[in-house]
């Protein structure tokens, strides 16, 4: 798939593979889009899976100038990748992320603790998500061990997980 632009022209490169619900793979500072690849290989046969390396990881553009480079222009980066997949900027879907239908995989591992409390919060927030917790597990879970069983279930988690749970 052809680079697509950031806000600031920054050109992102992207891979796609599969039909159906979009699933964006974000990776890590230490990897690039080529970190995924088990896991898209094993969700693209249901999901529409795509990747891009970020801003400063080649074959995406790599600026020389440190003030393109953030963690707002990352939030930015991520949002231009899902614009590019045709559809609506998320400002435009506020009102509708309460109301959530499609299912949310969010997967956090059990020793990540920057990411731990945001993931309990995603989950409590939005009524289709669902949580899945991988034990002895840090921020790079994906590269750890790409093959776990957790991850490969979260696939079945996406594909059964379509409507909100009744709670009390």
């Amino acid at each position: 798939m052809p680079k697509v632009a950031a806000r600031d022209g920054t050109r992102l490169y992207l891979e796609e593979v599969g039909a159906g619900t979009p699933v964006v793979f974000v990776h890590e500072y230490a990897g690039d889009y080529r970190s995924w690849e088990p896991q898209m290989r094993f969700l693209c046969r249901q999901h529409r899976c795509v990747t891009y390396s970020q801003r400063g990881y080649s074959p995406s553009d790599v600026p020389s100038d440190p003030s393109r480079y953030s963690q707002d222009i990352a939030c930015d980066d991520v949002l231009a990748v899902m614009d590019a997949l045709k559809r609506p900027p998320l400002w435009e879907m506020e009102p509708e992320l309460k109301r959530l239908s499609v299912p949310l995989l969010v997967v956090v591992g059990d020793e990540d603790d920057l990411c731990f409390d945001g993931s309990v919060f995603l989950k409590r927030s939005l009524p289709t998500a669902a949580l899945l917790v991988i034990p002895r597990a840090g921020h790079t879970i994906n590269s750890e061990d790409p093959g776990r069983g957790e991850l490969r279930a979260g696939g079945a988690v996406l594909r059964r997980r379509s409507r909100p749970l009744a709670r009390p």
